[in-house]
């Protein structure tokens, strides 16, 4: 991580050296959270809010929200509608996602009400599909071990208690 934020500032500095950051659109996401023990987990693979959630950062110029942070749900699909529309592109008609825009303005604003999140593992025959809101996380499994999770954010943050099991 250390090396990473390292070489993102050298990024930063040279676009700063050149005057480039005032019409530079900026991105950087990691591809997926990860499990440091939590949940006896040391890796990716899991639908748990470890592993789901990852690291977005967009500066744009020009954006009233510089620096600010949001808790607005995005998801990777959106990624591509929101860089061609700062740079002033029309995105495909076809695609799933919604500019993230408005939230570099205003990050505090209404926005999506749900995210959803997916993992394969093909060698073990195993599908997991899950949907977040602000407050719950339902996850569910087919394959080799089919079953279901259900999560309260508010009463359950670290998500330690499958609701579906009590049912």
């Amino acid at each position: 991580v250390s090396y990473m934020d390292w070489q993102v500032g050298r990024v930063l500095e040279a676009l700063d050296r050149k005057d480039l950051t005032r019409r530079t659109i900026i991105v950087f996401w990691g591809d997926h959270g990860y499990h440091l023990g939590e949940h006896h987990r040391w890796h990716k693979r899991s639908l748990f809010e470890e592993s789901a959630r990852a690291p977005l950062i967009v500066a744009a110029p020009g954006r009233k929200a510089r620096g600010k942070s949001s808790r607005a749900l995005v998801e990777f699909v959106d990624i591509y509608p929101t860089i061609a529309q700062l740079a002033g592109l029309a995105a495909p008609a076809h695609l799933e996602g919604q500019s993230m825009t408005p939230l570099l303005d205003n990050p505090g604003r209404a926005w999506k009400t749900a995210a959803f999140t997916q993992m394969h593992v093909p060698a073990d025959n195993i599908v997991g599909r899950a949907v977040r809101t602000d407050r719950y996380r339902y996850i569910r499994w087919t394959g080799a071990h089919p079953g279901e999770e259900f999560y309260d954010h508010r009463t359950d943050p670290r998500e330690f208690t499958n609701l579906a099991a009590t049912q």
